[in-house]
């Protein structure tokens, strides 16, 4: 798993496909779809892997610039653009 935009926090929480807690070495090797989000300074925070189901609901930002203007709709689900 990469994380394109930096190392992950101390306190980095990672949830897996069926939304549990998974450890970052148990990961290693592996790829996998992932949102995640950035701390005040620039660390990988939270991250969550995608199902198949949530990969399907588009559009996904996939730019910083897209995912900091565009708002999340947690009810829907969805990604929105402004």
């Amino acid at each position: 798993m990469d994380f394109p935009q930096g190392r992950l926090a101390p306190a980095a929480r990672i949830r897996g496909l069926n939304n549990l807690i998974v450890m970052s070495g148990a990961l290693m090797g592996q790829k996998a779809v992932v949102h995640y989000v950035i701390d005040p300074l620039g660390l990988v925070q939270d991250v969550w892997i995608l199902t198949d189901a949530e990969l399907a609901k588009q559009p996904w930002p996939t730019t910083r610039k897209e995912a900091q203007s565009w708002s999340f709709d947690p009810v829907a689900q969805v990604w929105k653009k402004p």
